[in-house]
């Protein structure tokens, strides 16, 4: 599985963890039929290509601010390396997560929000993974706006907004719309995603935003799981 994927995965789990409420159903009466022999993260790069999900003409101008782009990339870094681990420091992370955030609001403030124009496919996808990543959902409410916009003309990702709205319901008790948030059943170890709010058509919403089949995403994340989910996977308190 390649590297870069297991990293997104893996941070994906262990902030949803950290930031989830307690309990919640499951996003799905039984999991799906994964194949012990498939690499997902091969099969989620496959339908990557095939369906071109992130193509868009302004990833592909000059980036206006490069020196931007360089402090979003140390950020990102920043957050990566304090989940860069099966059993997380949460202290240290929610430490670095609040510290990115505020990091971030003095970048939205005096730039707007970072668009791949502004400061390439990587700083936006940086900025995202930091507002994702916010320890208050009120700086996600602040932000979602903003990005639901900017993905709609293709200036980031759609799927950037897709995961916010997602995040953003799980934190208040709603059903998910894409299908993008999981969370540890810790009674047996599961990997599940919370409630679906249209679950009959969630991949034709997956899909209008970019993301491959539900399927393929819960297999992915039941294979970067190292060991069943448990008591060093979940937040003190």
């Amino acid at each position: 599985m390649s590297a870069d994927v297991i990293s997104c995965l893996r941070s994906l789990l262990i902030a949803t963890t950290l930031t989830a409420p307690a309990g919640g159903a499951d996003g799905a009466e039984q999991g799906p039929a994964c194949d012990p022999g498939t690499d997902y993260a091969v099969a989620i790069e496959a339908w990557k290509k095939a369906h071109r999900p992130d193509a868009a003409p302004v990833l592909e101008r000059p980036v206006r601010h490069p020196r931007l782009r360089e402090q979003l990339l140390r950020m990102r870094e920043r957050d990566q390396s304090v989940r860069d681990n099966p059993y997380p420091d949460w202290q240290a992370m929610r430490a670095t997560d609040q510290a990115n955030t505020e990091q971030l609001i003095a970048i939205v403030e005096q730039h707007g929000w970072p668009t791949a124009g502004l400061v390439g496919e990587d700083g936006a996808d940086a900025a995202w993974l930091i507002v994702q990543h916010a320890p208050d959902v009120a700086v996600m409410k602040r932000f979602l706006a903003l990005i639901d916009r900017h993905s709609a003309t293709g200036a980031i990702p759609r799927r950037h907004f897709a995961y916010l709205h997602d995040r953003i319901a799980m934190l208040e008790g709603r059903p998910q719309l894409f299908g993008t948030q999981f969370r540890c059943d810790h009674a047996d170890g599961r990997v599940v995603p919370y409630p679906f709010q249209d679950p009959v058509n969630i991949d034709a919403l997956r899909e209008a935003v970019g993301l491959y089949p539900i399927d393929l995403y819960w297999c992915a994340m039941i294979q970067v799981q190292e060991a069943p989910c448990g008591p060093a996977l979940a937040p003190p308190g």
